[in-house]
């Protein structure tokens, strides 16, 4: 259903931190026997990798993009966040990224959402 408007045209995109001000450099954790050990803080601003990752997936789908097109996509960070478990023999890492998706019109309108 969305194929055609995503291959039509360029699109304008939007990557947008929507994850609570406790969260902004705050990435990950590591805990052992069920305490947190210590906090991963991020050294630089986590949304221009995301950004930066969204528009390199997006080019290897060959979609191209565009500040000023009609339509546009919009991604909304709410998480970004790794969990390190100390194991017998080294680590397990879970790691937890919601984007929120929108499909939306050059004026602001959403037109799909997921």
């Amino acid at each position: 259903m969305m194929a055609g408007p995503l291959t039509k045209g360029p699109l304008s995109l939007s990557v947008i931190d929507v994850r609570g001000a406790e969260e902004d450099e705050d990435v990950g954790v590591a805990r052992e026997s069920g305490a947190d050990i210590y906090v991963w803080r991020a050294s630089q601003p986590v949304l221009p990798s995301v950004a930066g990752f969204v528009t390199h997936l997006l080019s290897g789908w060959s979609i191209p993009l565009a500040p000023e097109a009609d339509f546009g996509l919009r991604f909304e960070l709410a998480r970004y966040f790794v969990t390190e478990k100390s194991e017998t023999f080294g680590s397990t890492y879970a790691a937890e990224v919601r984007l929120k998706t929108s499909f939306v019109a050059k004026d602001g309108r959403v037109l799909w959402t997921g």
